[in-house]
């Protein structure tokens, strides 16, 4: 199963959950609310150490 990490204010995060259901791909979302940082928090460094985000 995967797990996605997104914010689903992001219009480009709910088109991969979109696409995500679509397709029947089993997974996990994990939201991450960009607006407050959450993408600069030590746990999310630990995920992703680069801090960004590719589409």
């Amino acid at each position: 199963m995967y797990r996605v990490f997104g914010d689903m204010l992001s219009g480009n995060c709910y088109k991969i959950k979109l696409l995500m259901q679509f397709l029947n791909i089993e997974h996990q979302w994990v939201h991450i609310d960009i607006l407050k940082d959450e993408t600069h928090t030590p746990e999310f460094k630990h995920i992703n150490p680069i801090f960004r985000i590719e589409f």
